[in-house]
C-alpha cells in the first residue's frame, strides 16, 4: 500500500437578519491540507447549546456585517486520518483491484471559531440555534456520504502506479463535488429560512435532515 491524498473541507455557515443573501452572507467553503488545520476548541457532531459558541467576534472576514447575524457557525468536514491505497489481488495474473482505505470523514464545529450575537436580531433565539443546528446536521450528512462514496471507489488494473494516479484524480474531484453540494443545499437552506421568522419551514429541513442521517451510515473512525 501506498501513502494516498488527504485534504479537509471547511465550511462557514450562518444565519443572516436579511431575506437575500449577499455575496459576503453566502455560505462559503475551501479543501486544504490538514497540516494547515487550524481548529480551536472542536466538537463532533451532537446537538448543540447557546454555550457552544465561544468566540467573542465573529471572523474578521465578516466582521463589518457582525450586526446581521445571529450567529456564524464553523462547521468542517475532516479526515479520520491519512487516506491510503490498496492494491488487492485481481482475478488475473498481475492485475489488481485498487481502492481507497481509511477515506472516512467526519464534521466538527470549531466553538472557538463559531459566534454568537450578544446584541440578538429580529427572530427568536430557539430559531437562531435551531437553524445552526441544522446547518451542522447538513455538514455531517455531506460527511457520511463523502467517505460512504470513496469507500465505493473499486479501480481494475494492471499498473499499480496508473492506477494510483487515478485514484488521486478521483479523490480531488470527488472533494470537489462534495464542497459544491454542501455549499448548494446550505445556501438553499439559507434562502428559504435566513432574514425571517419561518418556523414551519425550518421544522421541514430539521426533519428532512435528521431523517436522512439516520438512513445513512456514520464512519466513526479509521478501518
Amino acid at each position: 500500500m501506498s501513502a494516498g491524498p488527504r485534504a479537509v473541507l471547511l465550511l462557514a455557515i450562518f444565519l443572516l437578519a436579511c431575506s437575500t443573501l449577499p455575496e459576503h452572507a453566502r455560505p462559503q467553503a475551501g479543501i486544504m491540507d490538514p497540516a494547515d488545520y487550524r481548529a480551536t476548541d472542536v466538537i463532533r457532531y451532537r446537538k448543540l447549546s447557546r454555550a457552544d459558541f465561544h468566540a467573542s467576534a465573529p471572523p474578521q472576514a465578516v466582521a463589518a456585517h457582525a450586526t446581521s447575524f445571529g450567529a456564524f457557525t464553523c462547521a468542517n468536514i475532516v479526515p479520520d486520518g491519512p487516506t491510503r491505497v490498496r492494491f488487492d489481488p485481481g482475478a488475473q495474473v498481475n492485475t489488481w483491484i485498487a481502492r481507497l482505505e481509511d477515506t472516512t470523514f467526519h464534521s466538527e464545529m470549531d466553538r472557538g471559531c463559531s459566534w454568537w450575537n450578544p446584541a440578538g436580531i429580529p427572530v427568536p433565539s430557539e430559531y437562531v440555534l435551531e437553524h445552526e443546528q441544522i446547518h451542522f446536521a447538513l455538514t455531517e450528512l455531506h460527511a457520511r456520504r463523502l467517505s460512504t462514496a470513496l469507500l465505493e471507489v473499486r479501480l481494475p488494473t494492471d499498473s499499480q502506479p496508473e492506477a494510483a494516479a487515478e485514484l488521486q484524480r478521483r479523490y480531488d474531484a470527488m472533494l470537489r463535488a462534495a464542497m459544491d453540494e454542501l455549499v448548494r443545499e446550505s445556501t438553499a437552506f439559507d434562502e428559504d429560512t435566513s432574514g425571517r421568522h419561518e418556523p414551519a419551514r425550518q421544522a421541514r429541513w430539521l426533519a428532512r435532515v435528521e431523517s436522512e442521517l439516520a438512513k445513512t451510515e456514520a464512519h466513526p473512525g479509521v478501518r
